[in-house]
């Protein structure tokens, strides 16, 4: 823990915090309850990139990805690669997603499965997702606090407390309209910043990248790249918040062009961070990879320029954090609260407001005893793939069974809960949960085809 920040650098990233907030004030204006949970269904095209991509963009990705280009060089870039053909990949279950929830009111992952496949398969995908959503929201929070603690000296609580309290203000202000226009003005941030980082990196003093002999040669080992392409193909059909980017699209045309404009922008994203990168890594060393792009910052940027690169991580994990912590209340609510208890609208906003708040206090708790994030994320990508699989069987196999679709569900994640007490956890715990949700799904099929038999 250290205080490395300038007056300067202080000022800027209060100056970021209360854009923030500005965001949520200006949404709240004449917001409908509709507009509240989900922007009156009329994201241009632009904006549903801009949303799409920010989201993407989380603390959990810069920390999680820079470590593994110090680890295993450009062959962590796999994983940009394998989302980016993800992103094609989904088009086409998004295409007919949004086509089957018009005039349905879908807003969670799981309304889809309620609808096409049963209240059983729906109560446990949504309980599955959010377990998923959860992790995905504590990687945020946890690499935030820690990212204030390391750069400023404030100590890890209360720099969870500044994020969280930042986060909660200005969604509870204006709810899934200020989650996406906060996420366009992060999404410039966070592109403009990284790469002024990276010219000033590269054409600083810090100039060792130009010299091959100073960086040793490293590549991932052959089950690890395979990991990182197959989980970024997948994981476009695990992610609840991009699903409901797709109810909130004016359109399917507006679904199609967004996507395509995420394939292309998001490899560049990864690029920027594969160079940032490979220079942090010619230049520090650490025994905790957790820890290599804040140390890198600390050690290797000048004043002010620091303030810029602490901005760069506040828009990239609040611009993640709140779509996740917005797609776990409205799991909450409408997979299981409205479902046995049906509401109001607009009671059930003021009812998200309270949640919020609650549901945001239990994450802070948890995040304060959960500081690994290179364990959660496997965890919670080892989740997702299950998500994804099954919910890529339901699309493509027309005349598959909610038994089916529950051993699928089930039988990866139990498979999931077991490896985390199987240390060490590492990329291929994600493999290791695709193949067993491929048994679940045919120990699933076997016993549809026996009681189907009886």
């Amino acid at each position: 823990m250290r205080d490395v920040l300038t007056g300067l650098d202080s000022v800027i990233i209060i100056f970021y915090l209360f854009l923030v907030i500005l965001h949520g004030l200006i949404s709240a204006r004449k917001e409908t309850s509709e507009g509240f949970l989900i922007a009156e269904r009329n994201l241009g095209a632009l904006a549903n990139t801009a949303t799409i991509l920010a989201t993407k963009t989380g603390a959990g990705l810069l920390v999680t990805f820079v470590a593994m280009v110090y680890l295993y060089g450009v062959s962590a870039m796999w994983f940009f690669l394998g989302a980016s053909t993800g992103y094609i990949i989904f088009i086409f279950f998004a295409v007919k997603l949004r086509e089957i929830s018009s005039g349905k009111k879908f807003y969670t992952l799981s309304d889809y499965f309620f609808d096409q496949h049963g209240k059983t398969v729906g109560f446990i995908s949504a309980a599955i997702t959010l377990v998923y959503m959860l992790l995905a929201l504590l990687l945020q929070l946890i690499g935030g606090a820690k990212i204030l603690e390391q750069i400023s000296g404030i100590p890890f609580t209360y720099s969870l407390l500044i994020i969280g309290i930042t986060i909660l203000i200005y969604i509870a202000l204006g709810g899934f309209r200020a989650v996406v226009k906060t996420d366009i003005t992060q999404l410039l941030l966070i592109i403009l910043l990284a790469g002024l980082l990276v010219y000033v990196m590269w054409h600083g003093s810090l100039s060792t990248l130009h010299s091959a002999t100073l960086i040793p040669a490293k590549t991932a080992p052959v089950k690890s790249i395979i990991s990182f392409f197959l989980l970024g193909i997948i994981l476009p059909f695990a992610s609840g918040e991009l699903w409901q980017r797709v109810y909130a699209a004016r359109n399917v045309g507006t679904v199609r062009r967004s996507l395509i404009l995420s394939a292309m922008i998001y490899p560049c994203i990864g690029v920027l961070l594969t160079i940032l990168g490979l220079e942090i890594s010619a230049q520090v060393r650490v025994e905790d990879p957790d820890l290599v792009l804040i140390e890198g910052f600390v050690r290797l940027l000048p004043p002010g320029v620091l303030g810029l690169a602490v901005v760069l991580f506040l828009a990239a994990i609040m611009s993640s954090a709140d779509s996740y912590l917005f797609a776990n209340i409205s799991i909450l609510l409408q997979d299981f609260y409205a479902r046995f208890k049906p509401i109001e609208q607009a009671k059930l906003v003021k009812l998200f407001r309270y949640a919020l708040a609650i549901f945001l206090a239990i994450c802070l708790i948890l995040s304060f005893y959960l500081r690994s994030m290179v364990a959660i994320t496997f965890i919670a990508l080892g989740v997702a793939s299950v998500i994804a699989l099954t919910a890529i069987a339901a699309w493509t196999m027309k005349k598959i069974t909610p038994l089916t679709l529950m051993g699928s569900l089930m039988g990866g994640f139990t498979g999931v809960l077991v490896q985390i007490f199987l240390p060490p956890i590492t990329e291929t715990l994600v493999l290791k949960s695709m193949a067993l949700t491929f048994i679940g799904f045919f120990a699933g099929s076997l016993l549809n085809w026996f009681f189907g038999r009886r």
